[in-house]
């Protein structure tokens, strides 16, 4: 199903199959907008993020290819890529409900870019993958804003320390303090 300006409305996934395919594909033209398709298939179907993702990359929203783009070069999921985009990890409901309307606009690229580039650094040393728990990726944007943070990847490098799964943003951010001063002399560094 298309618009009168050949947006598709309802389909993605069959076009985009067709594409690989490279068969035709048959289409009508329907009054009505993304919008109403969405609300629709979300009421019958429960859309998940991705379909709304795909649906919004589809009509060539600039940020949620960006998004697209940034969760894939940097290996993480789509939600922390969100939310590190969006600079935003105390309202997710909120974050959510703009993704899902279509007004999800990234805040900072720069600064997401150094905190994703620090979660791949902290994946290394993350056995049961606490760098994918939203108080881990929270506490890593806390410590960017606040020390360099090779104060923590080079101590993980040195010590063969690793970071594990907590809590609260309050007990990661004490395991990275723990980890910066480990064999430091003088002077401790406080993230609390």
């Amino acid at each position: 199903k298309v618009n009168d300006d050949m947006e598709v409305i309802d389909g993605q996934h069959r076009l985009e199959v067709a594409k690989e395919l490279q068969i035709p594909i048959y289409y009508i033209v329907i009054d009505g907008d993304l919008k109403d398709t969405v609300q629709i298939n979300a009421n019958n179907r429960g859309w998940q993020m991705y379909d709304y993702l795909k649906s919004f990359v589809t009509l060539g929203k600039p940020d949620y290819i960006t998004l697209t783009d940034f969760a894939q070069e940097h290996r993480i999921s789509t939600a922390i890529a969100m939310r590190i985009l969006a600079g935003s990890f105390d309202h997710t409901a909120e974050l959510v409900r703009e993704f899902r309307d279509g007004n999800f606009k990234i805040i900072n690229y720069d600064k997401a870019d150094k905190i994703a580039s620090l979660i791949s650094e902290v994946r290394k040393h993350s056995p049961d993958n606490a760098w994918q728990h939203h108080d881990c990726v929270k506490s890593l944007a806390v410590l960017q804003d606040k020390v360099d943070p090779k104060l923590l990847t080079d101590q993980l490098d040195r010590f063969g320390l690793v970071v594990t799964r907590r809590n609260s943003v309050k007990d990661y951010l004490k395991q990275f303090e723990n980890i910066i001063n480990s064999g430091k002399e003088g002077r401790a560094i406080y993230l609390t």
